[in-house]
């Protein structure tokens, strides 16, 4: 379960400020805080949904019981990066506010 709110937009400074089981990860693996930092993205996926499992599969080496570092395969941290992405990723209405306002416009961001 998350602890953080939807209701509210979260930076992921302070994301990562609040949580120190976060930073742990990222210490011990970096690379996570790029695949966080891509969850702002929206350019990149078509909708919430395909973010949230394209970044999924990214941290599939990363964090969890197939992760590179022996000390982040446990569970808890794999949950831990699954809810900041959760938190970081706009939710399914803005979602649909943004590419559907790209959409009016010649020249918007990629393709959906």
């Amino acid at each position: 379960m998350s602890n953080y709110s939807k209701s509210q937009a979260i930076s992921l400074k302070e994301l990562v400020e609040r949580s120190p089981l976060l930073r742990f990860i990222i210490d011990l693996e970096p690379v996570v805080l790029d695949v966080l930092h891509q969850a702002r993205e929206r350019g990149t996926y078509c909708s919430r949904w395909a973010a949230y499992s394209a970044l999924k599969v990214a941290c599939r080496d990363l964090v969890g019981w197939q992760a590179r570092e022996a000390q982040l395969r446990g569970s808890h941290y794999h949950e831990a990066v699954m809810a900041a992405l959760d938190a970081l990723l706009p939710t399914s209405e803005e979602w649909g506010k943004h590419t559907s306002a790209l959409a009016l416009y010649p020249g918007g961001e990629g393709e959906y």
